[in-house]
């Protein structure tokens, strides 16, 4: 036990402290710091909270000490590592860190707790890291380390989906095949049905039959070229609307002064071109030559490299906008690509300003050209389908007019054998009318 103030400070600077047997000196000069980097050492692993048995078909084929790889099956996801510092100069001061890595991102403080357990892991590949520091906080920050390897379910490996999917194509591409097999069957089995139920009737009425093909593949062809023109007409029609109404409101939102929209033309194969079907405040001059080549001017380019433009400093005789106090030449021109999410281009619109654009409207450009790419799509895309409806219909109607004629055709012929049976029978009755007087004249 000590005084209280039983304490001196001599002049060699030792330190004294007096107590009821005696007094304690000592020079606070010789204390230092513990300088020894303790090493760090994983001393033990337990799967299932089970100690895991050392042998060549273990999971571990040599001492945790001296194992730098552990591989687990999917199963064996629940483990304990175990480990220390070798630090005995006040051991329970001893403090620990570790991390397992691919699982987690921060290193956990354990403090003195020497032992980590993890559960549930995923299947994949961990690296295991500990760091500990001696009583004095000298850490040994390179620690150690041990590799875990936990792998997957046969399901889950990469060959086994590979098989997987590989099986499911090929299901498929022989579930078309033989659907397509299978109708080829089907219309080979209706057409020689159709033609043993027709062969007395063609026999009959070749000369019939081959007038109306004529007429009939004539006509197809007449009404096929006109609602083939009627489609078309409609279709550019609603295109033209629907640009010049998205035209229109753009430039009168963003206040711009004149604009065009071009639409990318893709039908033709090895043609693909612009076509400005759309204006709004724009001279006459500059609309002589409609169709636009990729990569050419302004228009092209930007549909070319699917980049934005914003020119200010612009030729003074490239564009002009007129109004009520005279020509000037815009102070900015905006070129928008009209391009949907997947990247594909579907025109240009052009717009020019007699002021500055502010970054607002800036803005609302980069996310309205995307909207209009898709009203353009769609309407393309409306097009398409509505053609294909018109083709489809028409084949429909075709199919129709051919049941319709061979039903006629059919009862013609019904009608005809109807009329031979019964001349038949008359003529039959009058031949045993005919034998029956011979009869009488006979005998008489």
């Amino acid at each position: 036990q000590f005084n209280r103030w039983s304490s001196l400070k001599l002049s060699t600077g030792e330190l004294l402290f007096g107590g009821t047997n005696g007094f304690n000196m000592f020079n606070p000069k010789t204390m230092v710091d513990n300088k020894h980097v303790p090493q760090v050492y994983i001393t033990d692993f337990k799967v299932f909270n089970k100690p895991v048995p050392i042998g060549e078909n273990e999971i571990l084929a040599q001492n945790i000490l001296l194992t730098k790889e552990i591989s687990l099956s999917y199963s064996q996801n629940i483990f304990s590592f175990e480990f220390t510092a070798l630090n005995y100069r006040q051991p329970e001061k001893n403090r620990y860190k570790y991390i397992l890595e691919g699982f987690q991102n921060e290193w956990i403080d354990a403090g003195s707790e020497r032992k980590v357990s993890y559960t549930n892991l995923s299947p994949g590949e961990y690296t295991f890291r500990i760091i500990a520091s001696n009583n004095d906080g000298l850490w040994n920050e390179a620690g150690a380390s041990i590799k875990i390897i936990v792998v997957p379910p046969v399901w889950r490996t990469w060959w086994f989906i590979t098989l997987s999917l590989a099986a499911v194509v090929s299901s498929i591409v022989w579930y078309v095949r033989y659907q397509k097999a299978k109708a080829v069957r089907q219309q080979e089995e209706l057409k020689s049905i159709i033609e043993a139920r027709t062969s007395e009737v063609q026999k009959q009425s070749e000369a019939i039959i081959q007038k109306n093909e004529k007429e009939k593949f004539q006509n197809w062809i007449t009404q096929g070229l006109a609602k083939f023109g009627d489609i078309i007409s409609k279709h550019k029609g609603n295109l033209e609307d629907l640009a010049k109404e998205i035209l229109r409101s753009l430039v009168r939102h963003v206040e711009a002064e004149q604009g065009t929209i071009s639409i990318a033309n893709k039908e033709d194969e090895g043609d693909e071109h612009l076509m400005i079907i759309s204006t709004y405040g724009v001279e006459k001059d500059r609309l002589k030559k409609q169709r636009i080549e990729i990569g050419e001017g302004l228009i092209g380019s930007t549909y070319k490299d699917k980049e934005k433009k914003t020119l200010t400093n612009l030729p003074t005789d490239y564009i002009t906008v007129a109004s009520g106090l005279g020509k000037s030449n815009p102070a900015t021109l905006i070129l928008l690509p009209l391009k949907t999410d997947d990247g594909e281009m579907h025109g240009v619109i052009e717009l020019a300003f007699l002021n500055e654009v502010p970054p607002v409207v800036q803005g609302f450009l980069d996310q309205v050209a995307g909207v209009i790419a898709l009203n353009i799509h769609a309407a393309n895309l409306n097009y398409k389908t509505m053609r294909l409806l018109q083709q489809s219909k028409e084949q429909t109607e075709e199919l129709q007019s051919q049941e319709e004629e061979m039903r006629q055709n059919m009862e013609e012929l019904e009608a005809t054998q109807e009329e031979l049976k019964r001349r038949e029978r008359e003529y039959q009755d009058k031949i045993r009318d005919l034998e029956l007087e011979l009869r009488k004249y006979r005998t008489g």
